[in-house]
């Protein structure tokens, strides 16, 4: 009995902790939250924000909106998008992005809030107008102008707030592959120290 309870405490010291694989950032009246899928290489998001405009996130290496990966959508009714964009001239729209790594898009406008859902690759494939999220990125927010045309690529005004999370997003070791190779290890530790134990 001794020895299962000793077992039990190793595991428990060295299990890896997914704390950082889901989360959630405010800033005034929006929020981005995310939640790795649990035995896949996706994560989805949800951002929410006090508008019935449009609303967006981005990634970026440099906390700026230069070579930024931004996915941004809007509701109207019965008419909605969710885009996956690259903002390659900050003076400019981002441009949408020929890849669309998006999975199970959804906008709901209620109570004078926009929500928009999505799923995406942690390493989508795409290097020329994606950021991969197996490194540390900053978190861009934003929602909008108003939007003239819903039909793909959507017209849209320019934001009328944006801004940078001052923590960075890191799901280094979220993806399916290093949540197996972490598992393996901790059960290696595990069975090693149960030896030295015994």
């Amino acid at each position: 009995m001794n020895y299962i309870l000793h077992f039990l405490t190793i595991i428990s010291a060295v299990s890896f902790s997914n704390a950082q694989c889901d989360g959630s950032m405010s800033i005034g009246k929006y929020t981005a939250s995310w939640i790795t899928v649990e035995g896949s290489p996706d994560v989805q998001f949800n951002v929410s924000a006090a508008t019935t405009l449009w609303v967006a996130v981005g990634f970026s290496l440099t906390n700026d909106m230069l070579q930024a990966d931004v996915v941004v959508g809007a509701r109207n009714g019965s008419e909605y998008f969710v885009e996956d964009r690259w903002v390659a001239d900050e003076r400019i729209l981002p441009t949408y992005d020929a890849v669309q790594n998006l999975q199970n898009t959804m906008v709901y406008v209620e109570n004078g809030k926009t929500m928009m859902s999505f799923r995406r690759a942690i390493i989508t494939g795409d290097d020329n107008q994606d950021l991969n999220l197996d490194q540390c990125v900053y978190l861009l927010w934003g929602w909008g102008g108003n939007v003239s045309d819903y039909t793909t690529p959507a017209l849209f005004e320019e934001h009328k707030k944006d801004g940078v999370f001052p923590n960075q997003l890191c799901l280094q070791q979220c993806s399916g592959a290093a949540n197996v190779v972490v598992s393996l290890a901790t059960l290696f530790i595990s069975m090693m120290l149960l030896a030295f134990i015994i």
